[in-house]
């Protein structure tokens, strides 16, 4: 029953486009995981590895993810719109599947942040309130280093 004037819906489009092209999608995309996680990895890396090549090894991590950046460029440009990986999977593969490897990939979030949190203090805050403790010559701020690069419990609550 149509009221005269009135549409199918009860609101009309806005007419807002999804400005972001294939190569900025790829670009954010890589960014994602390779920025944040970049720093910590290279540092790291040079103490766990002390005769390696981190930049070979950049290369050669990025030669063997860009098959993987590409196909999600490609799903996110087939399936154009926010949780495009998500809507691909329950499409093709069953809802049960696409809510599973949500979850799995939510909780996988919840431990890489959290694991970067912790890297982040211990390798770059801690070392920061150490040098600037030592330099001022502040005991407060050389216990508070010490404590955070070596008691998982200030771990925890710096990172809260």
């Amino acid at each position: 029953m149509n009221v005269k004037g009135q549409g199918l819906f009860l609101r009309e489009s806005t007419g807002l486009v999804r400005e972001i092209g294939p190569w900025t999608a790829l670009l954010m995309n890589t960014a994602f995981i390779a920025f944040q996680s970049s720093f910590i990895l290279l540092v790291s890396s040079m103490f766990n590895f002390p005769r390696g090549n981190p930049l070979t090894a950049i290369a050669l991590a990025a030669l063997l993810f860009l098959p993987l950046t590409i196909l999600l460029n490609r799903v996110g440009v087939t399936y154009y719109r926010t949780a495009s990986d998500y809507i691909f999977i329950t499409r093709n593969l069953g809802p049960s599947i696409g809510f599973a490897t949500m979850f799995m990939f939510v909780v996988d979030q919840m431990f890489f942040n959290a694991v970067l949190i912790s890297l982040g203090l211990i390798t770059g805050l801690a070392p920061a309130l150490l040098a600037i403790g030592l330099s001022n010559h502040a005991q407060g701020l050389i216990s508070l280093a010490n404590s955070l690069m070596s008691n998982p419990l200030a771990i925890f609550l710096a990172a809260q």
